[in-house]
């Protein structure tokens, strides 16, 4: 613009100014995930390791002579416990806030088995 024109009262001579602009949002997206477990339990299976170990109470004959024996009987075994484990994950709508961190309260409703 001239220094004439900013001092026409009548002027229609304008500058214009474009501004290309890009808006921009933080948005959080969350998705509620719940996991349920559940095993199958097979057959327990029990093996000795080794012989048994006895363990005497005394290593003589006690004078005089006791109307009991003690002793203990020590045995290492192996349990095997075969299992099958399964999970089903249940996957919500999710859910978007405007630059808030997600809460969950718990509520699941909606939810679809994941595929």
């Amino acid at each position: 613009m001239s220094d004439e024109c900013k001092e026409c009262k009548e002027c229609k001579e304008f500058v214009q100014t474009l501004c290309p602009v890009t808006g921009t949002q933080k948005i959080t997206i969350c998705v509620p995930v719940t996991v349920k477990g559940t095993a199958k339990i097979g057959d327990v299976m029990a093996k000795c390791d080794g012989p048994a170990e006895v363990i005497h109470g005394m290593d003589k004959c006690p004078e005089p002579p006791d109307e009991e024996a003690k002793f203990i009987i020590k045995q290492k075994i192996t349990v095997e416990v075969p299992m099958v484990c399964e999970t089903r994950t249940y996957v919500s709508k999710s859910i978007m806030h405007d630059d808030e961190d997600c809460e969950s309260d718990g509520d699941m409703g909606g939810q679809q088995p994941a595929v």
